[in-house]
């Protein structure tokens, strides 16, 4: 008859057992569960970047992909090379910088081969077909891989553009007679923009502040998206002009030298076009009713008294819902009605002079 310490030994071996079986089983069931997560997440992102373009394009040609010269170009069998319009690469913010040695442009260009290169693609037009290089704008769609038994469906094409916009690969931007999809890829790139993925978690293509005006004008001629909210609209016969306040610049001391002194450019503005203005709506409002309203404005940095965006196509003007604006803790301020203070004026050379030679004792 076996004795009570061999039973209470067995008992301790066999609990053991069971909790270590307990343990693997739910370890199992865990990685399951990841896996099949990341499977959901994977394939939702692809479903997004596959649905069908419901904007009008006109049918291209099929070509193979023979190489990939950077985030944003490609070249054919043909020997000719393409943009993918509409989608911009993330240059780095110095231009003498070489684009190999600028992560983010590494990284896009690493995701755009993976996707296309010695793959068949479909191209489609939005507009004019070249730009002033000769190089072909079209949008891309890689054609899916057939096999005798598996016939490829056109529906599985995936669209390169909105592929490389929803990862956070590229910026949505409006190209001059060519940005028929603009409205479909803001929308990929908004997916990006808000999980923060690719180049939205690097500080170079962060959201601007309409009202740091000094600090947009040092961006002259690069692609920006700046947020803020309209002070003023002025509507004429030639455009509709939206105008931001710009933030309130320390007084320089009175003894500063004239030379140092420089003119503080106007507030950030955006010009539109009247039949693009009649044509944008958004929110169940016009553009002559975005006073006081916040809104994200994409395109290039110009200089006209001011750091100012051209609108060429009314979807580089989004409007910011209330929600988000009440999650930020923002409310629309009250619109200035008193004129801006004028620059200070400089002192003359002649009286700097005579108040330099004045002893600091005089009377």
């Amino acid at each position: 008859m076996p004795s009570v310490l061999y039973l209470a030994t067995r008992r301790i071996i066999e609990c053991n057992i069971e909790s270590m079986v307990r343990t693997h089983i739910l370890t199992a069931m865990t990685a399951a569960l990841l896996v099949a997560g990341s499977t959901l997440f994977a394939y939702a992102a692809f479903a997004q970047t596959t649905a069908v373009t419901t904007c009008a394009l006109e049918p291209g040609p099929t070509r193979a992909v023979t190489g990939v010269i950077d985030g944003e170009t490609i070249s054919l069998d043909d020997g000719t090379e393409l943009r993918l319009v509409g989608a911009l690469a993330p240059r780095p913010p110095d231009a003498a910088l070489d684009l190999s040695y600028w992560p983010p442009e590494r990284e896009a260009k690493a995701a755009l081969e993976r996707l296309v290169l010695g793959r068949s693609v479909t191209l489609a037009y939005a507009g004019r077909k070249s730009d002033r290089y000769g190089r072909m704008l079209a949008h891309v769609f890689v054609d899916p891989q057939s096999s005798a038994e598996t016939p490829a469906d056109p529906e599985n094409r995936v669209w390169v553009q909105a592929h490389m916009l929803s990862h956070g690969h590229s910026r949505a931007y409006a190209l001059k007679d060519s940005h028929g999809c603009l409205r479909e890829l803001v929308a990929h790139e908004a997916i990006a923009r808000k999980a923060k993925l690719g180049l939205w978690s690097h500080a170079a293509y962060q959201l601007r502040d309409a009202s740091r005006t000094m600090d947009i004008s040092r961006l002259r001629s690069t692609f920006q998206v700046i947020e803020g909210e309209v002070s003023r609209v002025i509507v004429s016969k030639t455009s509709l002009i939206l105008r931001f306040n710009r933030e309130e610049t320390p007084e320089r001391p009175t003894d500063q030298a004239s030379d140092d002194v420089r003119a503080v450019p106007k507030g950030f503005s955006v010009s539109i076009k009247p039949a693009i203005a009649r044509s944008w709506q958004a929110g169940g409002m016009t553009l002559s009713q975005l006073e006081g309203k916040r809104v994200q404005i994409r395109g290039w940095i110009e200089r006209r008294g001011g750091p100012a965006i051209e609108i060429i196509e009314g979807n580089q003007i989004e409007l910011v819902p209330a929600d988000e604006v009440d999650a930020l803790g923002l409310r629309p301020a009250a619109v200035a009605t008193e004129p801006e203070p004028d620059t200070p004026r400089r002192r003359s050379r002649k009286r700097k002079t005579e108040a330099a030679l004045v002893p600091a004792s005089a009377p």
